[in-house]
């Protein structure tokens, strides 16, 4: 039975206990069943022309759980989900992504006083800080009907 997220923080984590042997059998867990969605806070710096050229990986609408484009931008626009001290700036970019794959991504970027679906930065040509990263805590779950 799936129970998706309806609410989330985005947490630091800078309180959570140290897993020594993270590798034993005994701290395994069923990633399939209980996935781990991360997350990238990424502040513009400035343009700096590279010359490189290529294709980008797209971002997804959906990463799954409940975790679409639009539920995410609904949470980042009326609540505050960061568990530390921020405030968004014009051209910031959050990204969030399923396990440690890149292959199926969410990314929104801070424009005009508010979050937006879509990255604006351009990954060859823009230098981007790392601000911030965690873990997805979720804060709620939706029953499945059926």
């Amino acid at each position: 039975m799936c129970h998706p997220i309806s609410g989330f923080k985005l947490c630091t984590c800078a309180n959570e206990p140290v897993i020594h042997n993270k590798n034993s059998r005994r701290n395994k867990k069923n990633t399939s069943n209980n996935p781990v969605y991360k997350w990238h806070l990424l502040r513009y710096e400035r343009r700096q022309p590279s010359g490189e050229i290529g294709l980008v990986k797209m971002p997804a609408s959906d990463i799954g759980n409940g975790l679409t484009a639009t539920a995410v931008l609904e949470q980042l626009n009326t609540v505050n989900c960061f568990d530390f001290d921020y405030t968004p700036q014009e051209k910031d970019e959050l990204h969030i992504q399923k396990d440690d794959q890149w292959e199926e991504y969410l990314a929104f970027s801070y424009q005009q006083g508010k979050w937006v679906a879509g990255a604006l930065s351009d990954p060859f040509n823009d230098v981007m800080e790392n601000i911030g990263e965690g873990k997805l805590k979720p804060v709620g779950t939706q029953t499945d009907p059926g």
